[in-house]
């Protein structure tokens, strides 16, 4: 038999889920389950990256062959895909280009944090 919710023993917020006499919010549960859900990360091509951020695929290729960024993997037909993290990365490089940084010294920098 299905529970009647319009008494007001069993209302709840709509992100809470009623177990045992306790509540669980379901944020927690949906956010615990995100890691472990199986799904493969997206997978950006090159142009998809510069679409994102109003540049040339030239200038991705060059930050990646530079080794400001690294692809993630490449399609069966040899195009470069990028992970969620190049976003990261490239905002941080438009950050300190801003700041008129020049390249290398940006390169040197993401070196010594990766050792």
């Amino acid at each position: 038999m299905m529970p009647d919710f319009r008494n007001d023993k069993h209302q709840r917020r709509d992100d809470e889920l009623e177990i045992d006499d306790g509540a669980v919010d379901l944020t927690v549960l949906i956010a615990e389950s995100d890691d472990e859900s199986g799904i493969p990360p997206k997978l950006y091509r090159i142009g998809e990256v510069a679409e994102h951020y109003g540049c040339s695929r030239q200038t991705i290729h060059n930050y990646t062959i530079m080794g400001l960024i690294d692809e993630a993997g490449w399609t069966r037909g040899g195009h470069r895909q990028y992970d969620q993290s190049v976003f990261e990365r490239i905002d941080l490089i438009q950050k300190l280009r801003a700041q008129r940084v020049p390249l290398e010294r940006i390169r040197e920098h993401f070196t010594r944090m990766e050792i």
